[in-house]
This record gives structure tokens, C-alpha cells and sequence, in this order.
């Protein structure tokens, strides 16, 4: 097996190791020890700035999707600095969770997808999102192999906003794929852009961190939860309609539809 640290994952190890160097010393990590917990919130807080904590997570949860060799790299310079913070204990129990939680999702039946319908687009409430937009992103996918774009809430707390994955005949023939992303401000709304068609897709809202029902669709459902309950992944249309497409919940604070090329998708519910 190859266990040869690609560019990126080298960067990272780098990066934790000058981290370590400067500010997990010797003495630093003695009086990290001397405390009654024995590790450092102050040192945690940096690794999840850092986005060592989500490394290994799936997209589905927040995380960046990183394999075993990219948490190798990480836990290679925990190892050199002797790192007494609860690194993988943490990671394999929320592991744990996504596991159940993946068991839970397929479990369903299929009556949980939301049906297919199309309404005036005037005529549906589109969930709020409450912090700063991800920025817009161009990216540039290489054919014939699975993708999945991450897209965040800026810098203020990174939280994923939502999960574009492409399958491998995604784009049909060619090299390669330019994809735009354009997060609509204060809403849950995504306009995607191709320089090719989008055969097959799925996007994935993540809300459970800035969500913010519309005071009058707390008005109509009567409480946030009710409200939730209705929402469905839309794709405006130029017609002035929004077409509802069948919604799955892979997870709680998740809604998610295969893509219906691209356009302007929204999480939204009827009025």
C-alpha cells in the first residue's frame, strides 16, 4: 500500500506541526496536564479552526470527507508532540454516531420522499439563513470520477451550508468540467453554473447551524418544527414557478435531491 503524503496532506502535516512547535511545547504541555481535565479547550478550539476535527467526517455531517492517510499525517505530529488532547477518542465516537445515524436514514421508507410539484414560485416560503453566505466558487472537475463540492458559511464559524456530489458520468465525455457556485444572500438558495451539462447530481442543504423560518411561515405552520417538516429541495424555473423535487432528510438539519441540472435550487415549502 502507498502511504505517500500527496501535496495537500503534506501541507496540513506541516501546518499542525508549526502549530505544535510554537505553542505545544514542553512546559505548555505540562501545565496542560497540571489542569483538572488534563487537556486543553483553549488547544481543541484550534484544531477545529485548523479543521482537524471535521478531517475525517463525511460531507453528510459537516466534515471534509479525508481518508485514512490524510488523518495519518495529522496523527503523525500529534505523535511527535506527545498531543494529550482526545483526538481520536472524540473521532471514533462520532463516528460511532454517523454510523447509527446512516442506519437510521436507509431504514426509511420510501414514503418519506417528498413528492415532485410544481407551484408560482410566489407562492412558497424559502427557508432563511441567518450569518455570512459561502463565497462564490468556481471549481474545475476532472471527468470520470465521483466529486463532492463542500460549500461553508464564511470564516466567522465555517458551518458546511450545503453538499454538491457529481457522480463519475456526470458531465459525459471530455477532460474536464468548470462548476460555478453562487450562494444566494440570507436564504438557502445555490445558483449552480456549467460549461457542460449536468447529467446526474445531488445537493445536499445543511441548515441545523442558521436556520431561520420566515416570521410568516411561522405564522401559517405554527411553530418552526412544522414548518421544517415541509421544507423540500426547489429549483426555480424561468417561468416564474418553482419545481419541488423529491426531498429525502439523509440526516436531521438535512435535505437533499438529485440535481435537476443546473439552475437556481432552493430549500423552500408551500404556503
Amino acid at each position: 500500500m502507498n502511504f505517500d503524503y500527496n501535496e495537500e496532506q503534506q501541507l496540513l502535516a506541516d501546518s499542525v506541526r508549526r502549530y505544535l512547535q510554537k505553542d505545544y511545547e514542553f512546559e505548555a504541555r505540562k501545565k496542560i496536564l497540571a489542569t483538572p481535565g488534563g487537556w486543553s479547550e483553549r488547544v481543541w478550539a484550534t484544531f477545529a479552526e485548523m479543521g482537524l476535527t471535521g478531517l475525517p467526517l463525511s460531507p453528510d455531517y459537516g466534515g471534509f470527507g479525508g481518508g485514512a492517510v490524510d488523518l495519518m499525517s495529522v496523527m503523525e505530529a500529534f505523535g511527535e508532540a506527545l498531543v494529550v488532547e482526545p483526538y481520536l477518542p472524540t473521532l471514533l465516537a462520532v463516528t460511532l454516531a454517523m454510523g447509527c445515524a446512516r442506519r437510521r436514514a436507509t431504514s426509511r421508507t420510501p414514503s418519506d420522499v417528498t413528492p415532485r410539484r410544481t407551484l408560482p414560485a410566489d407562492s412558497v416560503f424559502i427557508l432563511e439563513a441567518t450569518g455570512d453566505p459561502p463565497s462564490d466558487t468556481v471549481v474545475r472537475l476532472g471527468n470520470g470520477a465521483r466529486h463532492a463540492v463542500v460549500l461553508r458559511h464564511a470564516a466567522s464559524d465555517r458551518a458546511a451550508f450545503a453538499v454538491v456530489e457529481f457522480g463519475d458520468s456526470a458531465f459525459g465525455a471530455g477532460d474536464s468540467v468548470d462548476v460555478t457556485f453562487h450562494a444566494r444572500p440570507g436564504v438557502y438558495g445555490l445558483d449552480i453554473a456549467s460549461s457542460r451539462p449536468i447529467r446526474e447530481g445531488t445537493i445536499t442543504f445543511k441548515y441545523a447551524r442558521h436556520f431561520q423560518a420566515p416570521a410568516a411561515a411561522r405564522e401559517r405552520y405554527g411553530s418552526d418544527a412544522r414548518f421544517e417538516h415541509e421544507l423540500a429541495v426547489g429549483r426555480l424555473d424561468d417561468a416564474g414557478t418553482i419545481i419541488l423535487l423529491p426531498t429525502r432528510r439523509p440526516t436531521s438539519d438535512n435535505v437533499s435531491a438529485a440535481l435537476d441540472g443546473p439552475g437556481s435550487y432552493v430549500v423552500a415549502s408551500p404556503k
